[in-house]
């Protein structure tokens, strides 16, 4: 107990170690704020590939302030060595009529020209790995209403369009050379998908950016 006591007189704020004071110099660089930490503007983005594409790394534009704070754009581009890919696009108009409505827009595009497979079913195999390209377009709208600044509702809809072909690994086959369409529902055909449903929104937050105390509650249904 004395010991305990002794040692509370003493205390000192931890001191971080040599690689977290590394991390903190380069957090306060400008060069990194004006990189990563830019809310308007170009940047950097990294990562938002799949599993297995590599490092990812491309160019960010951000304008959260058009037209008087009234449109919102984002565009940002990632890519790999192993040619994935991922470009998306984010259109906000927040506050039409009154701030009544908003309309949102957000779209992307994706190419994995090297997914890995390893067979159907629970019994597949390491050693049965093959691999498949899969390029995705997808688009979603949303249109909502607030008839309360604590009430939010409306409808979004939207569309994925999936695009399955022979993969370009030069290590392991191609899907299709080692698997039928038996054996492997799906990969002979393309599938696209399309959706729609209504949403409400109670939001009962002291700042809904940063909460320190209230409610959010959403109801949705999407039909696919």
């Amino acid at each position: 107990e004395r010991e305990r006591w002794e040692k509370a007189g003493k205390l000192t704020p931890p001191a971080p170690d040599k690689v977290e004071r590394a991390f903190q110099r380069l957090e306060n660089h400008k060069l990194f704020h004006a990189l990563f930490r830019q809310p308007s503007g170009m940047g950097l983005r990294f990562g938002g590939l799949v599993t297995g594409s590599g490092f990812g790394l491309g160019p960010a534009y951000s304008r959260p302030e058009l037209k008087k704070e009234n449109v919102r754009l984002r565009l940002s581009a990632v890519g790999s060595l192993k040619h994935y890919y991922r470009l998306d696009v984010l259109v906000s108009v927040p506050r039409l009529f009154l701030h009544r409505l908003s309309l949102d827009f957000y779209g992307y595009r994706t190419d994995s020209p090297q997914t890995a497979y390893y067979g159907p079913g629970p019994d597949s195999h390491k050693t049965g790995r093959t691999n498949f390209r899969r390029e995705d377009l997808a688009f979603d709208f949303r249109l909502g209403l607030r008839p309360h600044r604590h009430l939010f509702m409306g409808m979004t809809a939207g569309g994925t369009i999936i695009n399955v072909g022979p993969g370009t690994s030069r290590v392991y086959p191609s899907a299709d050379k080692t698997y039928t369409p038996r054996q492997t529902p799906g990969i002979d055909e393309q599938t696209d998908y399309g959706h729609v449903g209504p949403f409400v929104q109670v939001d009962f937050r002291d700042r809904p950016a940063d909460p320190h105390r209230g409610g959010n509650y959403v109801v949705r249904y999407i039909y696919f």
